[in-house]
């Protein structure tokens, strides 16, 4: 199935340009090869966040390919030699999809990264003090939800400052009981009192 998808994508020029062509010269590249270029191409990489956005919403085989290669990709992290910006597209449009298509696997790799700062602003704001704009990790892990909160809880016992604050915002965020434990756990011991009290609001709503 991904196979067809891919190759009537490329056949009928939803992901054309340069980056594309020269894929196509390769030797019989396998679909996840040739999805995996498509996405960190700089010429082709926001056609094939689009798409991967509306298969992966209706596609099995295309979700579960996303699950086992988008973690490693996101791992690299937001730089690379052939980025035009830091952090680069192509790992913005990466962590996109993950937050967007809820991959749970992806969550290790995005809370490495949840203070990465990105300066090429998204639309919209989340709640809990979370900009899309600037904090396109902690937005992701958010939109997961409950599959991310191991993930969050290791940043909030091991974090940086910065790292600790956005991982608790983002439990605020998510607002499951499951994330409230994880709050009520961290407020015992919390030392920032503007987080004691974000935590007390984010626990006292329903």
């Amino acid at each position: 199935m991904i196979g067809r998808l891919i190759t009537a994508l490329i056949v009928f020029g939803n992901w054309g340009g340069p980056g594309v062509h020269s894929i196509q010269t390769q030797s019989s590249p396998s679909p996840s090869e040739l999805l995996l270029q498509v996405l960190q191409s700089e010429q082709t990489t926001d056609r094939g966040r689009d798409d991967l956005l509306r298969f992966g919403r209706s596609d099995p085989e295309v979700r579960q390919y996303l699950a086992a290669h988008l973690p490693l990709l996101i791992e690299r992290g937001p730089s690379g030699p052939t980025c035009a910006s830091y952090p680069c597209r192509t790992w913005r449009n990466a962590v996109e999809v993950a937050g967007n298509l809820k991959i749970g696997e992806t969550a290790p790799a995005l809370a490495r990264w949840i203070a990465v700062k990105d300066i090429n602003p998204w639309p919209g704001i989340q709640p809990y003090g979370l900009k899309r704009e600037i904090n396109p990790t902690a937005i992701a892990l958010y939109e997961i939800g409950d599959p991310a909160i191991p993930a969050l809880r290791h940043v909030i016992e091991s974090g940086s400052t910065d790292e600790h604050t956005l991982a608790v915002r983002a439990l605020c965020a998510i607002q499951t009981p499951k994330a409230k434990a994880v709050l009520r756990a961290d407020l015992r011991h919390e030392p920032d009192s503007s987080l004691q009290a974000l935590i007390k609001r984010a626990l006292e709503e329903k």
